[in-house]
């Protein structure tokens, strides 16, 4: 099926549908599904929807700023406090309630200026107070969606992710609605369409000789041997340097790659490391837009339990050691919860753990296949372009479609 553009006729004409995707940096996964929102649009209407990617928490007052650089220093630092913050954060969404109370001058010029049609919300604390200060402002044929992206309910699934002024609630996973619908959402507002990636993760995967190449030709390494990815978020939360020192022992026996975000001095001393210790195989890379193929040509990936590198691991099937080391964050058991519930979460608690379970996978190779394959075959069935249309096109009549093919290729 070709795609369709939709765009809204009025007396001047023709014009645009406008999204404004509301999101913060609190981590990195909030912006990356902002952003994956973005090019599915680009993908199927092209020019016929605009989207808007606005930081409305830090953009809007200091103090929110500060409050969301609070927020990735502890995570860097000490997961463990975010329980504390977090709770302080439930707190102040309550007071707040179906206000904006702190930015409401600048989300006011922002609303004037570009005056959306349809609201998207992919963070817990703009959904309620934003879509209730949006409607009041702008009319409510606004149209407002949440994509939640936790992963199931329980401790550290926030309660402001429900809005009663939402239209439209879209779940990463079936248990994620569930808790949605225990905290109010109606049964008709709530869908599951699966996961929010990049349209890259969504391309046919890579050949045994592409692998390879890659792996050879791009980062330095050999071909068949066992490579780990050792992950980091947006808030380049990461202690490589102390898991690389586990990992001398086997260095015969796997190869690192490590990826340190946006985080220069973390790469410094990488790099510093790796000029004394040559026996282990090692590149370095910051931020990376090659995620899609760093986790095909990894064995296994060592990450934080946060939601958006474990779901492209899950997508791809790439093995995940979850990195708890200091603590989990409320958020990120939700992520923990379930996987567990499947059994495939393999956890680390300490930087030892780390070469023991990879070396119990490289000495029993059936033990790591099956896990794999298990993993593999828990594989959502996500259909992003089905969820994209939920969010753009039932508020339009087919009077306001607008014959207008995308140019953007998958």
């Amino acid at each position: 099926m070709s795609p369709r553009g939709v765009g809204l006729r009025s007396r001047e004409g023709w014009r645009a549908l406008r999204v404004l995707a509301l999101t913060s940096g609190t981590g990195g996964g909030h912006d990356a599904r902002a952003e994956a929102f973005r090019q599915w649009v680009a993908h199927l209407y092209g020019s016929a929807v605009e989207v808007r990617i606005e930081h409305a928490l830090e953009n809007a007052s200091p103090w929110n700023a500060r409050g969301v650089a609070f927020y990735n220093a502890i995570q860097r630092h000490a997961p463990w406090f975010h329980h504390l913050y977090y709770n302080l954060g439930e707190a102040f969404g309550a007071l707040q309630g179906a206000e904006v109370r702190v930015g409401a001058a600048y989300y006011d010029a922002l609303l004037r200026e570009f005056r959306p049609d349809v609201i998207v919300s992919v963070h817990s604390m703009l959904n309620r107070g934003h879509f209730a200060h949006a409607k009041r402002r702008l009319g409510r044929a606004v149209r407002c969606v949440t994509y939640c992206g936790e992963f199931s309910g329980g401790y550290g699934f926030s309660r402001h992710w429900v809005a009663p002024e939402a239209d439209l609630f879209l779940g990463r996973t079936e248990e994620a609605l569930g808790a949605a619908r225990d905290l109010g959402l109606p049964a008709r507002k709530g869908r599951c369409l699966g996961q929010l990636l990049m349209p890259a993760f969504y391309q046919p995967p890579m050949e045994a000789l592409e692998r390879a190449s890659y792996l050879k030709d791009e980062l330095g390494l050999e071909p068949d041997r066992f490579t780990v990815l050792l992950a980091t978020g947006g808030a380049s939360a990461q202690n490589h340097a102390t898991l690389v020192r586990q990992l001398l022992a086997p260095a015969e026996r796997l190869q690192v790659i490590a990826l340190c975000g946006k985080s220069g001095p973390a790469r410094a001393r990488l790099e510093t490391w790796r000029r004394r210790h040559r026996a282990l195989a090692l590149a370095i890379l910051p931020f990376s837009e090659d995620m899609h193929r760093l986790l095909q040509v990894a064995s296994a990936v060592v990450t934080r339990p946060g939601t958006t590198t474990c779901a492209e691991a899950l997508r791809l099937g790439c093995p995940i050691v979850f990195n708890r080391i200091g603590g989990a964050m409320p958020q990120e058991h939700c992520t923990l919860r379930y996987f567990r519930a499947r059994g495939i979460a393999v956890e680390m608690r300490s930087t030892a753990q780390l070469g023991r379970i990879l070396a119990t996978w490289i000495d029993r190779p059936l033990e790591y296949r099956r896990h794999r394959a298990q993993l593999r075959a828990l594989r959502p069935r996500d259909d992003p372009e089905a969820l994209i249309r939920a969010v753009i096109e039932p508020r339009y009549s087919l009077a306001d479609v607008v014959s207008q093919p995308s140019d953007q290729a998958l």
